[in-house]
């Protein structure tokens, strides 16, 4: 990706606004102007090479480059959602996109997937962006996609349906143990709806942590 990317002639989209039929509250506020910006910020400073990997033991690009414009990015993802309701847009759509953009990069080693439920903050400073182990936001499907709103959701599941199928080796996943009323493996969670079922690598282990906070959850 070309250094110093700016957008000054960046189409935009305006989403269920004017004529649109669409319903629901749409999409994050300012969200072409997120994405763009974590596009440019994945590619230019992320996830840079640092000396010695703490896994492998050589000096690499810890999250490879994808050689395709923001903007062309922008535009494949935003036109599976823009005007349309939440509900037709479904993981389906966006699966063959995600595809081919995390192809473009270098799949995750072996055994250093994290898949997470209910420990947002834990699991990203234990995972030590790719440096310990790799979690979907530090895929860049993932990193684009993370905590964006509505009809993206269904974008992020395809991205977890994508992360699900290229773990490999010893597979580890972190849950939230923490709050009784909660339970920490559940069948509405992205884990159990988009990652577990498509875990292809017959050969995984896999090690869940369970993790305890000292947290007060009195109403």
């Amino acid at each position: 990706m070309a250094s110093g990317v700016v957008f000054p002639e960046a189409p935009l989209f305006l989403l269920a606004v004017g004529q649109s039929s669409a319903s629901g509250p749409g999409t994050t506020n300012n969200i072409q102007d997120i994405f763009h910006g974590r596009c440019v910020n994945f590619g230019e400073i992320e996830y840079l090479a640092v000396p010695v990997h703490k896994t492998t033991g050589t000096d690499l690009d810890l999250m490879p480059r994808v050689q395709e414009s923001c903007e062309d990015l922008w535009a494949d993802v935003s036109a599976v959602f823009a005007y349309k309701d939440a509900c037709d847009v479904s993981v389906d759509a966006y699966l063959e996109l995600i595809s081919r953009i995390q192809q473009q990069c270098r799949q995750v080693p072996a055994d250093m997937s994290m898949f997470w439920e209910g420990v947002y903050d834990l699991v990203h400073k234990f995972s030590d962006k790719g440096r310990r182990y790799v979690t979907i936001e530090d895929t860049i499907t993932g990193f684009l996609g993370d905590k964006i709103t509505d009809t993206i959701e269904r974008y992020c599941g395809a991205a977890s349906v994508n992360f699900a199928r290229a773990a490999s080796g010893h597979v580890r996943v972190m849950l939230s143990g923490s709050n009784p009323e909660l339970k920490a493996y559940r069948w509405d969670s992205y884990l159990e709806k988009y990652e577990l079922p498509n875990m292809t690598d017959t050969g995984n282990k896999f090690t869940a942590l369970i993790i305890h906070e000292k947290q007060n959850f009195t109403k």
